[in-house]
C-alpha cells in the first residue's frame, strides 16, 4: 500500500531519493519506475520519490531530475524527449520543475497534480529556448542540475494554463484517446 507523506516528519530530499536508490540497488525492484502508463498511484512522475511505500509528493528525487537535463528525459515518465517539449513556467518564466514533459504527460499532471495551478504557463520549446540566470544553457551540460527559465520570446509565446491555446498545445482531443487504461480511470477518479 502506498501512502502520502506527513510533511512534517519528512526526512531531507536528498536523503529519501538516496534512500530510495540505494532500496532499489538492493531489491532490483524500482517503486516508481519509468516508462508509460504511468504507476497507478496518482500518476506518480518519475522524478517523485517513493520510499518504503510513502510517496514524497512534495520533494523531487535530484538524482532522476539531473538525468532528465542531462539526457532529454521527461520528468513525469522518464522517458526519451522529442526535440520540441513541452514545459510549465509560472507568470515570469520560471520553471515549476526544471525538465521538460511529453504532451500526454503534461495532461496527465494538470489533469491529477493538485499542486499545478491556472496561474501557470504552458511552453512548447526546445532546449535552445531554456536559460539558466539569463543566459543559454552550457553545451555540454554540467553533472549538476540547473535552475531553468524560459527565455523572454519563448516566455511571450507561452498560454496560460486552461485557456483555449493550451488546450491546442496539450492536443486534447488526440491524447485523450493515447491515455492508457490506468491514466483514463485515474481521470475519472
Amino acid at each position: 500500500m502506498t501512502t502520502v507523506q506527513d510533511v512534517t516528519k519528512a526526512p531531507p530530499p536528498s536523503e529519501v531519493w538516496r534512500r530510495q536508490d540505494a532500496a532499489m540497488h538492493a531489491s532490483g525492484v524500482d517503486a516508481c519506475p519509468a516508462g508509460w502508463p504511468r504507476p497507478r498511484v496518482h500518476g506518480l512522475p518519475w522524478i517523485t520519490p517513493v520510499l518504503d511505500g510513502v510517496v514524497y509528493w512534495t520533494q523531487i528525487h535530484g538524482g532522476r531530475l539531473l538525468r532528465c537535463q542531462q539526457a532529454h528525459l521527461c520528468q513525469v515518465c522518464g522517458e526519451r524527449l522529442p526535440e520540441r517539449m513541452l514545459v510549465l513556467a509560472d507568470l515570469d518564466g520560471e520553471l515549476v520543475t526544471d525538465a521538460g514533459v511529453h504532451h500526454r504527460c503534461a495532461l496527465l499532471a494538470l489533469t491529477v497534480c493538485e499542486g499545478l495551478s491556472p496561474h501557470l504557463l504552458l511552453a512548447e520549446m526546445t532546449l535552445a529556448d531554456v536559460r539558466h540566470e539569463g543566459r543559454p544553457l552550457p553545451d555540454p551540460l554540467p553533472d549538476r542540475w540547473l535552475r531553468w527559465d524560459l527565455a523572454p520570446h519563448a516566455v511571450a509565446s507561452a498560454a496560460r494554463v486552461g485557456t483555449l491555446e493550451a488546450s491546442r498545445l496539450l492536443k486534447l482531443s488526440a491524447h485523450r484517446h493515447s491515455l492508457g487504461a490506468e491514466q483514463k480511470e485515474q481521470e475519472t477518479e
